[in-house]
């Protein structure tokens, strides 16, 4: 009995040793590493900061006056932003809002999208950074003139 827990504790810390060399292998050949988070995306902060710094950006948004923070929040695909992130936009129409919302493609690719509302901007102007996405991702600019968007984030 004694030589059979043995045999098992030998053989359970061989099998130890090889996952553990075969992780070390696949990175060094590979370079495969652990995902930046559980969705297998960079965290947003990244996601924000990259689309923020990106030069692909249009001068209208690289342009863009600051306003006031309506937060910055990731949003899983098919859920939806929360009626006070969005009610916030409407707060003070004189002073100027921007809530910033990162959602993905079905692929996985991260989009940033900027909702604006202020002094010169007729009802919500959006700026979307969908260029990580490999089909047809580029920025885009639009105007939600009906000032209303729903919790998807799209204009209603």
């Amino acid at each position: 009995m004694l030589a059979v827990r043995r045999t098992f504790v030998v053989l359970g810390a061989l099998l130890a040793v090889a996952i553990v060399g075969g992780a070390v292998v696949a990175f060094l050949v590979f370079g495969v590493q652990p995902s930046a988070s559980p969705t297998g995306r960079a965290p947003a902060a990244s996601v924000v900061a990259d689309s923020m710094d990106s030069p692909a950006a249009p001068a209208a948004f690289r342009d863009r006056p600051p306003f006031r923070s309506c937060g910055q929040l990731e949003v899983e695909r098919g859920g939806g932003v929360p009626a006070d992130r969005i009610a916030c936009l409407a707060t003070t129409p004189g002073e100027g809002r921007e809530l910033i919302v990162v959602t993905s493609t079905a692929e996985g690719a991260p989009v940033v999208r900027y909702y604006r509302t202020g002094p010169g901007i007729t009802g919500v102007e959006i700026f979307e950074d969908a260029t990580d996405d490999r089909v047809g991702g580029a920025w885009r600019r639009l105007d939600c003139r009906s000032g209303q968007i729903d919790q998807f984030g799209a204009c209603a």
